[in-house]
């Protein structure tokens, strides 16, 4: 059973504990009053901040013809596209404003990743610290026409969708225009899966991180990476040429089994970026 108490023991409890609320009371207030002032005097955003911003690009690549003896299958140059990783003003620097003249599918060109615009308005400097990028692909039938007959459809040639290795990676699209299908194989600097039906759709990743940069082999900190500009870049600017990481997409046919060239094909590549935003804009006074 409970202990049972005096009435005298229970006076002397209540004075103590009303003793204790009166010692407390002030103390409790004061901090209450500056908690909500430090609250309301606060940032409203921090001075460095992670973030991820998605680009999308949707464009077609025609493989190289190899009908009829015109074009050599395995010494012949490969379609390339180019995407540049780390560099958010301009992610496709091949295209214009407007895209490929008459390309539907290529009216996403030059533009920058979703968020580009509005985190610049509050913070000026950005990072890119790792990308993510999955390139997707779809083959077409191909339509002959038949001596004027009408046109019937033949099924897909065989086509490599794929990008070239990390080795490339510091290289921009005139470095590599020239490329040969047959040269980058032998060196296995190539990454490719085959598309071979019209339904079938080929997906392959890559991914980049500045981490694994030569030139930054330390520990990467974020006091580091912001202090670090070159790596980085003001809003609206372009970081270092020497700087740029490039991911090259290409296409090339694999063999010539209905005598027709391939058709072109269909692809997508999303990015995913890691992002280090610094340098805050500082609020104005109204």
């Amino acid at each position: 059973m409970p202990p049972k108490y005096t009435k005298a023991q229970k006076q002397a409890y209540a004075r103590r504990m009303r003793k204790r609320k009166r010692r407390i009371a002030p103390k409790k207030k004061a901090y209450q009053q500056s908690y909500q002032i430090a609250k309301i005097t606060a940032p409203l955003l921090p001075k460095t901040r992670l973030c991820f911003m998605t680009y999308l690009q949707k464009f077609t690549l025609d493989p190289a013809p190899i009908n009829a003896g015109l074009t050599d299958l395995h010494n012949s140059t490969m379609p390339i596209r180019t995407i540049t990783l780390n560099n958010l003003k301009d992610m496709d620097e091949e295209t214009s404003s407007l895209g490929t003249p008459g390309n539907m599918n290529d009216l996403f060109s030059n533009h920058q990743p979703r968020g580009y615009t509005e985190w610049g308005a509050h913070y000026n400097h950005m990072t890119v610290l790792s990308t993510k990028t999955e390139i997707e692909g779809r083959n077409r039938y191909t339509k002959v026409d038949n001596a004027g007959n009408g046109t019937y459809i033949l099924p897909p040639e065989p086509v490599a969708l794929g990008y070239l290795s990390s080795h490339f990676n510091t290289k921009q699209h005139s470095d590599v225009a020239g490329t040969k299908f047959n040269d980058i194989q032998e060196q296995r600097q190539l990454i490719y899966r085959e598309l071979n039906d019209e339904k079938h759709r080929v997906k392959l990743k890559h991914t980049w991180t500045l981490k694994k940069e030569p030139v930054r082999n330390k520990n990467l900190k974020m006091d580091n990476v912001t202090s670090d500009y070159n790596w980085g870049s003001l809003y609206e600017v372009d970081i270092l040429q020497t700087n740029k990481r490039f991911l090259h997409v290409f296409a090339y046919p694999l063999g010539l089994e209905n005598n027709v060239d391939p058709t072109p094909i269909d692809v997508v590549v999303r990015v995913s970026a890691c992002v280090l935003l610094s340098s805050r804009n500082e609020v104005s006074r109204s």
